[in-house]
């Protein structure tokens, strides 16, 4: 349904090949964003947050 109205109103569609690439590049990001923050987390300890 919501393809009907993008082609009706003129609005660009992601192509066939566009969506596994947006899906690829989401799921990276998602992947990265999960893992570097703990990462970096366990590189601090928490005496030195204390002090401050």
């Amino acid at each position: 349904m919501s393809l009907a109205i993008a082609r009706a109103l003129r609005y660009p569609t992601v192509s066939g090949r566009g969506l596994p690439v947006a899906f690829a590049a989401s799921a990276l990001l998602d992947i990265a964003a999960g893992i570097y923050p703990p990462f970096k987390a366990t590189q601090i300890h928490p005496v030195d947050i204390i002090e401050l």
